[in-house]
Formats: structure tokens, sequence, C-alpha cells
């Protein structure tokens, strides 16, 4: 692998870095894809419908998205959005909705 690292002065292989970048980011999207959320260790939802997850989650728990939105602190506005459109939102945010419905974001 030292052999890799270009020596100073030396340029570096700019088709091998570009061939290591896109190995990464196709790394990087077959995570994604595996990501799922596992609501209390029983279901796998595709994180696709994570949005759908927690608007059924909140109406179970008879939680109005106000409730939701002082539980976590996050704006009511924001929460209207993950649940519209779900996999947009922020990952720290995710996790604090996710959390205070007792629901668990698992990655894998």
């Amino acid at each position: 692998m030292d052999n890799d690292i270009p020596k100073a002065g030396q340029r570096p292989d700019i088709a091998q870095l570009r061939k290591d970048i896109l190995a990464v980011l196709a790394d990087l999207e077959k995570a994604q894809r595996r990501a799922v959320l596992e609501p209390r260790f029983n279901n796998l939802t595709p994180i696709d419908d994570v949005g759908k997850l927690i608007k059924s989650s909140r109406k179970k728990q008879n939680l109005s998205i106000a409730d939701l939105a002082n539980l976590t602190g996050i704006a009511f506005s924001t929460i209207q959005k993950i649940e519209s459109k779900g996999s947009s939102a922020r990952l720290d945010t995710l996790t604090k909705v996710l959390g205070a419905l007792g629901l668990t974001l698992w990655i894998g």
C-alpha cells in the first residue's frame, strides 16, 4: 500500500484516485440503500418510508405534531417535512424524532 502513495515531487495517479473515489461512492450508495429503520427491533422499514413510519407511530401514541415538536425541540415545520418527505431530513434530526417515538435507526 505504501507504493500507492506518491513520493515528494511525484504526481499522484489521477486515474487510480478516480477509481478509488468512485468505489467509495458506490459503497456509500449501497450502505444508504441498506439503511433501514427498526421500530422496537421488530420490523424493518426501508429508509424511504421513514416519514410514513414516524407519522403512524406518532398517531398510535396519540401525539400531535406540536407534541412531538415540544418533546424533541425540533420545529413543527421540520417534523411536517419529515413526515411528508422522510429521508430528506438530517441524520441527527431523524434520530431525535425516532428516539422520542421509541424507534431506533439501524444502518447496516
